[in-house]
């Protein structure tokens, strides 16, 4: 990119949710800035939101959601009526947290659960 003339100020380096929970993704990150490049941190819930806003078709809109299943997190997202609505739960690599698979279960189960008391559909 720097062979074709882009510069620092022009790339945008975005880091998700489940890399910031690394413990050297801070290093990385402040040796970013520090070269000049435009770093943003998305959370959970932004990135829940902002995968539902991209791969969920209109006419979906009120009989489905969306899982994203990341090795750091899941996040799971949906819409209640005109609002955008997103929960974080353990991602693919929860056993590296010494969790157990019903703990994990019982967890993201609740939380899916939450999707079909408010809007009526059934998520797991």
């Amino acid at each position: 990119m720097f062979d074709k003339g882009v510069a620092n100020k022009n790339m945008h380096f975005v880091i998700s949710s489940g890399a910031q929970k690394e413990p050297k993704t801070d290093g990385i990150v402040k040796e970013l800035k520090k070269m000049g490049y435009v770093v943003n941190l998305v959370t959970a819930e932004q990135e829940g939101k902002l995968a539902l806003k991209c791969v969920q078709p209109a006419s979906y809109k009120e009989s489905s959601f969306v899982a994203d299943i990341g090795s750091g997190n899941t996040k799971l997202s949906w819409y209640e009526g005109s609002n955008l609505k997103a929960v974080e739960a353990e991602g693919a690599k929860y056993y590296e947290l010494n969790k157990s698979d019903e703990s994990v279960y019982d967890n993201v189960k609740s939380k899916a659960s939450t999707i079909r008391k408010k809007t009526g559909m059934y998520a797991l």
